[in-house]
C-alpha cells in the first residue's frame, strides 16, 4: 500500500458508523463507516489516520485498495484529516478505526471496554441529558451486575480540565504582555 510496508505496531479503535457524525469531522479522502458495516458479518474495512497514511506513503489512491492488518488485508475506505485523533480515555494515539464488528445485545456481560458519545441539542439541560442516560443505564443495570454505572459528561469540559490550568496562566501571561506592551507605547507617545 505504499513505499513503506515494514511492520508497525499500531492502535486500532472499533467505532460505530456514527462516531465521526457525532463528532461532526469527516474523512479528508474517501468516507467513513455506512451502518452496514457494523456487525459479526461486516466487511474487512479501514480508516485510517493522517500519520497512518503518511507512513504508508501518503499515496492519496489508497482509498480502495487492501492493506496488511495483523495477517488480515483491509480495504481502505477513508483518511481522516490530519490532527484528529479520537482515543477516548487512552493517551495512545489511533492509527486507524475499524468497524464495530461486536453484536452489543448478544455480548456477554463486563465483555469489552465501551465508551458513548451522545451529541445533545444546544441549550439542553444538563439535567435532562443525564435523565436520558439514566434510562439507558437502567437496561444495561439489568444485564451487568456490579458496574460503574453510565454518566453524562461534558466533552469539552473533561477535554479542558486537565490543562485548564495552563490555560488560565498563558491567559494571564497574554495580559501581562499587551499591559507591557501598552505602557511602553503610552511612553513613548509622551
Amino acid at each position: 500500500a505504499g513505499a513503506n510496508t515494514d511492520a508497525r505496531r499500531m492502535v486500532g479503535l472499533s467505532v460505530s458508523p456514527e462516531l465521526f457524525n457525532v463528532l461532526r469531522v469527516r474523512p479528508v479522502l474517501g468516507r467513513g463507516f455506512r451502518p452496514e458495516e457494523t456487525g459479526p458479518a461486516s466487511p474487512d474495512v479501514v480508516v485510517l489516520s493522517d500519520s497512518l497514511w503518511r507512513h504508508l506513503g501518503a499515496d492519496a489512491a489508497i482509498v480502495g485498495r487492501q492493506i496488511m492488518l495483523g495477517a488480515k488485508p483491509f480495504t481502505v475506505i477513508g483518511v481522516m484529516p490530519p490532527g484528529f485523533d479520537f482515543s477516548g480515555s487512552d493517551p495512545v494515539a489511533v492509527d486507524a478505526y475499524l468497524p464495530l464488528y461486536d453484536d452489543l445485545p448478544v455480548q456477554p456481560p463486563l465483555v469489552g471496554d465501551w465508551m458513548a458519545l451522545i451529541r445533545a441539542r444546544h441549550g439542553t439541560p444538563p439535567s435532562l441529558v443525564q435523565s436520558a442516560v439514566d434510562r439507558i443505564s437502567a437496561g444495561v443495570d439489568a444485564r451487568v451486575k456490579n458496574r460503574r454505572g453510565l454518566r453524562a459528561v461534558n466533552l469539552q469540559a473533561d477535554i479542558v480540565t486537565p490543562i485548564r490550568p495552563a490555560l488560565i496562566a498563558l491567559s494571564v501571561a497574554a495580559i501581562g504582555l499587551v499591559l507591557v506592551l501598552t505602557v511602553n507605547l503610552a511612553s513613548l507617545l509622551l
